[in-house]
């Protein structure tokens, strides 16, 4: 379990923090256009490489729009302000690799992440989920973060229309059951701005 959550945890964190680094919040999305369902669909497609998020090896259409699109549910998130008038996508990312300790070959490792489960919920209402491949990061991503073999990635998400949520404040959250490792499960609240305040102005 221990070590379940510490895998999880920096994965989690690779994916879900690597973009803030390279685009700042007060930029995130261009001046001319709201957050769209095309931008969420390349976001929870997306997969690490080089350092940012891609996408087949290409810059992801979404990615300047991440910080006003992505709703994750960790609890490091709580507090973060949505736009009424986006689309975004709850999202989760997992990964396992081989450690040399649990998993010795990247089909144990490939095999745990087909046999883990991820549940999502706004208000704790089950939500209905899309799960993405399972795709392998890149050599240069692995020794950046100190893995000594072949990580392997999945994303579970969830896109919500403008319509899908109100004003106000929300719930979001995950459960992960991996074979090995057993349950994890975290939360993040979440507020939604009306149009033309708030997180709304930078669209």
């Amino acid at each position: 379990m221990k070590l379940f959550r510490i895998m999880f945890s920096l994965v989690v964190l690779l994916l879900s923090l690597v973009v803030f680094a390279f685009v700042p919040l007060s930029q995130a999305s261009a001046a001319s256009s709201r957050v769209t369902k095309g931008d969420v669909e390349a976001i929870l497609h997306a997969v690490t490489s080089g350092g940012g998020i891609r996408f087949h090896e290409h810059t992801v259409p979404g990615f300047e729009d991440f910080p006003l699109a992505a709703i994750t549910p960790l609890s490091f998130r709580n507090g973060t302000h949505y736009c009424v008038d986006d689309w975004h996508v709850v999202r989760i990312s997992i990964g396992q690799g081989v450690d040399n300790e649990n998993f010795f070959t990247k089909e144990q490792a490939i095999a745990d992440l087909e046999a883990t489960t991820v549940t999502l919920t706004l208000d704790n209402v089950p939500l209905p989920v899309t799960r993405t491949p399972i795709r392998m990061l890149n050599t240069a991503e692995q020794q950046r973060i100190g893995f000594p073999g072949p990580l392997f990635v999945f994303q579970t998400g969830s896109i919500l229309s403008p319509t899908a949520l109100s004003v106000g404040d929300h719930t979001v959250g995950f459960v992960a059951t991996d074979p090995v490792f057993g349950t994890f499960q975290d939360s993040s609240t979440f507020t939604v701005d009306p149009s033309g305040t708030g997180v709304c102005l930078q669209g």
